[in-house]
């Protein structure tokens, strides 16, 4: 899924804090979680014709911020999994 926007806050004290980017489908679904030091996690879903993922909104996968993938719990119920 395409991102299609990003929402953040800046402290007045210029701290930084979690940013978050959601998907372009449905426009709710966080698909990249950025934290104050820059460091990304990205969730991947399922497509959104895709029963077995939830068309769409469930998680499937997961890239912490090393860049370890791991499959989403949701996936281990038997659900098709796709790493993003």
């Amino acid at each position: 899924m395409a991102a299609m926007s990003s929402h953040g806050h800046q402290s007045t004290d210029g701290a930084l804090s979690t940013t978050l980017t959601y998907d372009a489908t449905f426009q709710t679904l966080p698909i990249q979680t950025t934290n104050a030091l820059g460091q990304p996690s990205t969730t991947g879903y399922g497509a959104a014709t895709d029963a077995h993922a939830g068309f769409g909104l469930w998680p499937t996968a997961y890239t912490d911020v090393w860049g370890n993938d791991m499959a989403h719990p949701a996936a281990r119920s038997g659900l098709n999994v796709r790493r993003s």
